[in-house]
Formats: structure tokens, sequence, C-alpha cells
């Protein structure tokens, strides 16, 4: 194993002559095999390290013993060691995050801080570098195969896309800071068989059998009974990571060449020619609509496949259109640019089109899609299901409604009152004005201009928070339905009650 875990080592050039590594050993097999092997490799090849343990807070003496047994670890070898105490339950509430998220982020924050410290002061003064520049400092993390094999299923039931489905990188360059991982490429029982035949013993956290935690149900549950399919389940899932990966890497360096030869960049954004991006590949498509989005609104934090969705959407439709996307993030369809700028919904601004065939794909893919109207997470969430024809499916809620899906089915827009709107009052056809429907509904004129409308053309199917057309309701001739919940602020159809 220990052959294996160099090799592996040089390949990412993770570890170099002159280098600091901080080993992150909660105390658990993994962590104490990831210290022990780098500690035995470090005085042969010219590198420091240090130890840091993160103690939670949240086992009591259980966690407290951990720390020790870590402390005496290091003692025995003369590792430096900290050992660091954090409240994971106290932060966990103050930043309404789960426990185990909580602790996450503590544990990578206390690593981060000693990193950057040993970045200024170097762990061993007496090995000074011959050029005057300060060593690189590297984190050492000790995942292994099952670990990948567990993140990238967890990616893929949260459906977090192709980047999630790579898996854990076994290098990952964050700003001044570097994590390696150099027990990727070992499974587990090679990893206990080391610290076996070192005669090392290690801690055993007693919440890793608790089922609360995704993660642990994916570990004792899932992979088990894929293992039962196939013993090397593992391993060909590490494998699947790797490779894409390698897909991946190709996509940043086709998207890359795209944003270079194909996007004016001006000073209020950028824009491309909508007609090249429905020349290239789907694939290729969303990935340089992300980077521009993501470019614009100066980070990439909660952007998503539908963000994306959205703005490819415009290209179906007349110039003019445009969708706004968070972080003040603006796209507009002019003639055969795609332009993406930075704005403000105006008051009347809400002009957001749903194409007839982004419906379709609901209907033949199923799940649910959300639709982004505004700067401040107003959105539609939207299902297309098979009627069976009960009543009781249709509910009953002020920000829930549901349609009759092939009255809607060729697209329909979200947007605020124009002249000349009106909704169907009956089944005889009666129309009434949307100014004298304000007028009967108590609505004041103060709030009429920013009232959200879904239509067709300048008919009104739903005023949101209020009535809806009765071309559009659900008859018994309905064969698919279309539901749409909207939120946004107070008005929220996820929190509201029948």
């Amino acid at each position: 194993m220990k052959k294996k875990v160099w090799e592996y080592v040089k390949k990412f050039h993770m570890i170099e002559p002159g280098d600091d590594v901080l080993v992150a050993c909660s105390g658990g097999a993994d962590s104490l095999a990831l210290l022990l092997f780098l500690w035995e490799q470090s005085s042969c090849l010219d590198f420091r390290i240090k130890a840091v343990h993160v103690e939670h807070g949240i086992r009591g003496e259980e966690s407290l013993s951990d720390a020790e047994f870590v402390r005496r670890f290091c003692e025995k070898r003369r590792i430096p060691c900290a050992v660091i105490s954090v409240d994971a339950v106290s932060y966990a509430r103050d930043m309404h995050l789960g426990l185990e998220e909580a602790a996450r982020i503590l544990r990578y924050l206390v690593l981060e801080e000693e990193a950057l410290r040993l970045q200024g002061d170097g762990i061993q003064p007496e090995y000074p570098s011959d050029s005057g520049v300060k060593p690189t400092v590297k984190i050492a993390l000790a995942h292994h195969q099952e670990d990948n094999a567990e993140t990238l299923l967890f990616q893929l039931v949260r459906g977090s896309g192709l980047l999630g489905m790579c898996g854990i990188a076994p290098v990952r360059q964050e700003g001044n800071l570097c994590y390696i991982r150099p027990f990727l490429c070992c499974s587990r029982g090679e990893i206990e068989q080391y610290l076996s035949d070192a005669g090392e013993s290690f801690c055993v956290d007693s919440t890793n059998g608790d089922q609360g935690y995704s993660r642990n149900r994916i570990r004792s549950q899932i992979i088990p009974q894929l293992q039962e399919i196939n013993h090397r389940a593992v391993e060909h899932m590490n494998r699947t990571a790797s490779q894409l990966t390698e897909v991946w890497d190709y996509l940043n360096c086709e998207t890359r060449r795209v944003l270079e030869e194909q996007v004016t960049r001006t000073w209020e954004g950028a824009f491309v020619s909508a007609s090249y991006l429905q020349s290239i590949h789907p694939c290729l498509q969303h990935a340089v609509v992300m980077e521009l989005i993501a470019e614009v609104a100066g980070r990439r934090k909660d952007l998503t496949a539908t963000h994306v969705q959205s703005a490819l959407d415009l290209m179906s439709g007349q110039s003019g259109r445009r969708v706004f996307l968070p972080y003040q993030v603006k796209v507009t369809l002019e003639y055969d640019r795609l332009i993406f700028s930075r704005g403000e919904r105006e008051e009347n601004g809400i002009c957001v089109e749903i194409s007839g065939g982004f419906l379709e794909s609901l209907r033949e893919n199923g799940g649910s899609r959300e639709v982004w109207l505004g700067t401040k997470g107003e959105r539609l969430i939207l299902r297309v299901l098979p009627y069976s024809g009960m009543r009781e499916e249709i509910e009953k809620k002020t920000y829930t409604k549901t349609f009759d899906y092939d009255m809607i089915k060729f697209g329909f827009c979200v947007r605020n009152r124009r002249e000349g709107d009106y909704l169907i009052l009956d089944g005889y056809g009666h129309r009434k004005k949307l100014s004298n429907y304000f007028i009967d509904e108590k609505i004041p004129a103060s709030q009429r201009d920013s009232c959200v409308l879904l239509t067709r053309g300048s008919e009104i199917f739903w005023h949101v928070g209020g009535r809806i057309g009765e071309n559009y309701k659900v008859t018994d001739d309905t064969r698919w339905i279309l539901k749409i919940t909207y939120c946004g602020g107070e008005k929220n159809g996820l929190f509201e009650e029948t």
C-alpha cells in the first residue's frame, strides 16, 4: 500500500521537497494512518509535517479522549501537534445549519487558519529555504475510495450535475491553500490492514453509526448492497469519477476557448451571438452560459442549471425578451445577441417567457423545475403530471394552482400588467378588463403595477395570489395537469396552508 500511495502522491505532485504538510487527524483509522504514513516518509524525503486535531465539542468525554489519544500519538513520535476546540453545537444553532455541516465548516476553518499561520512562520525554522522563498503549506486529508464513492452517490441523488459526479479531487487549490488527499487510491480495508501491520490502534467515532446522517446511511446501507451486486462496485465508482473528471477538464478547455473566441466584453457585461450558441453542442452551451452568468454575478454559489436554462430559453423567442437571475444578473436577447449584464428589475420589469419546449421536457422527464423571475428570489416551481380524474388532486392554495396542461403547453409569459389585459370569467367566454378586475377585487392602485400575471398574449390565466382564468381550469377531459407554485417573499407557496 505504501508504494501505491507514494506513486499516487508523485503522479499528482502532492508533496515536494521543502513543503510543510498540515495533517488533519481525528484519531480515526483513516487520518491516523495518513499521519503515520507521512511521518514515516517525511524524514527521508525532506518535507515537514504537523498534526491538527479539531475537537468539536459534540461527544463529551469521548471527544476529549480522542484529542488526548492524538496528542499522545504525536508526542511519542515528536510530531508537532495542535489540538483546537470549537463549539459546533452553538455554531450550528447560530448559523441555522445541520450539526454535521457546522462541524465540517469549523474543521476547515481551523485547518485554513493553521495553514495560513504556517505560511507566515514555517513549521520548523531550523530548515530555512535557500532561496528565501517561504515553503508551500499543504493540507493533507485522509479521504479514501469509499469516501469518494459516498460523495459520488450523495451528489447523484442531490442532482449536483457533472462536476458533483467527479467526486473528490486528489489535489484542490484554493487561493494560497492546497488540499491533498494521498489515500484516494486506497480502500478502507487497505488502510486498516496497514495500521494492523504497524501494530497501531485507533479511535472509533460513535456518531458514525447515527443513521440520521445521510452519508452514514450511504456508507452503512447503500454501498454494502451495491457491493453484494458487484464486490468491485467502489473501485468502479472511483474509476467512473476519474473518467468524468477528464470529461470535465475537456469541457472546461472548450468553454474557455469559446469564451475567448466568441464572447465580447463591454463596460456593462458581455454578449455572445445567439445563433452561434445554438450551433454548438447543448453541453457546451450550458457551460458557456454558466460561466457568463457567474462572471457577471461575481460568484458561483447558488447558481444552478435552472438559471442557465432560463437564459437559454430566451433564444427561442422574440428580441427584447429578458430574464432576471440572482445577484442582479440580467440576461437580454437583443436581435442575435444574448447580453449578460447587471441591473435591478424595474417596477414593471418582470417579463419571463416559458417556452413550449421547456414544458414538454417537464412532461417527458418528470420532476419539478424552478424558473427565476427576479433578483430577490422570486420564482415559479413547475411540475407536469398525468391527471387521474380525482378532483382531490387539485390543491386549493393561494400560491399553488393547477391548470389544464394542454391549454398552456405551447408556452406562456410571466409579467406585470399591460394595456389590453383581460380575464375569461366563465364557460361562455365573458371577458373582464384587468383594470376592472382590480377594482372589483379591491386591489390598491399602488400595488397593481407590481402584480405578477401569467398570460398567453393579453389573456391572463392566473393573477398570482388571485383568480385563474376559466379556460385553463382542470376539467373531466383533462389528461395532463400543470402545477405551478409561486415563491416570493411572504407570498410563498412552499409555506402556505390549504
